[in-house]
C-alpha cells in the first residue's frame, strides 16, 4: 500500500504528460539502462578475467538481471503508449472520415443545386422582389446561403488536410 502511494503522484503526472513526451523520456530511460547494463557486463568481463570473489560476480549478475528487467518494463511501458496513441489516432482518423463523407455528400448536393438554377439564378431572384424590403430579404437569405456554402468548404478542406496529417502520423 504505501508503495502503491508513493507511486501515484507518478502515475498521475505521466497522465497529465502527452504521450509523445513520455515516449521520449522512456526511450531516455531505457538508453540509461542499457548503458548501465553495457557497463555492468564491462565489469564481469573484468572480473572473470582476475581473481576475485564469488560474492561480488553474484552481485554483478543480480544488477544486470535488474537492469534487463527493469528495460523489459521500460520496453512494455513504451509499447502501451504507442498502443493507446495508435488507437486514439484510429478514432479521431474514423470520426473525421465520417464527418468528411457526410460534409463532401452534402457540398456535392449543394453544387449540383446551384448548378441547376444556372449563373443568373442569384440575379433573378433579386431582381424578382416586388419592394425594396423583399429585395433586401433576399439579399440576406443569399448573402446566408452564401456563408453557409464558404463554411462548409472549409470545413471539408480542414477535415482533409487533417486526415492527412492523422494519417502521416499513424505511419510514423
Amino acid at each position: 500500500l504505501t508503495v502503491a502511494l508513493a507511486m501515484l503522484p507518478g502515475v498521475l503526472a505521466a497522465q497529465a504528460v502527452p504521450s509523445s513526451q513520455r515516449i521520449a523520456a522512456q526511450r531516455a530511460e531505457l538508453e540509461r539502462i542499457r548503458r548501465e547494463r553495457a557497463d555492468l557486463q564491462r565489469r564481469m568481463q573484468e572480473l572473470q578475467g582476475t581473481v576475485h570473489d564469488l560474492s561480488e560476480e553474484k552481485r554483478n549478475i543480480a544488477a544486470q538481471a535488474d537492469a534487463t528487467a527493469r528495460a523489459v518494463r521500460a520496453l512494455d511501458a513504451q509499447l502501451a503508449d504507442i498502443e493507446d496513441e495508435v488507437v486514439n489516432a484510429t478514432t479521431n482518423l474514423a470520426t473525421a472520415e465520417d464527418e468528411l463523407t457526410t460534409k463532401r455528400a452534402v457540398l456535392q448536393r449543394r453544387l449540383r443545386d446551384v448548378y441547376k438554377r444556372g449563373p443568373l439564378y442569384n440575379l433573378e431572384v433579386l431582381l424578382s422582389a416586388e419592394s425594396f424590403g423583399g429585395l433586401v430579404a433576399r439579399y440576406k437569405v443569399l448573402h446566408a446561403l452564401t456563408l453557409r456554402d464558404r463554411t462548409l468548404v472549409t470545413s471539408v478542406e480542414r477535415l482533409r488536410d487533417q486526415i492527412a496529417l492523422q494519417r502521416t502520423q499513424m505511419v510514423r
